[in-house]
C-alpha cells in the first residue's frame, strides 16, 4: 500500500518537473521569438 502511494508521488514529481520543463521552452522560445519579430 505504502509503496503504491510512493510510486505514485514520484510519477506526480516527475511530471511537474517535465511540465515546468517544457514551460521553460516554451519561454524561451517566446523571449527569442519576440527579439526577432
Amino acid at each position: 500500500m505504502s509503496i503504491k502511494i510512493q510510486l505514485d508521488s514520484i510519477m506526480s514529481l516527475r511530471f511537474l518537473l517535465h511540465m515546468s520543463k517544457i514551460k521553460q521552452i516554451a519561454a524561451w522560445i517566446a523571449i527569442i521569438g519576440g527579439g526577432i519579430a
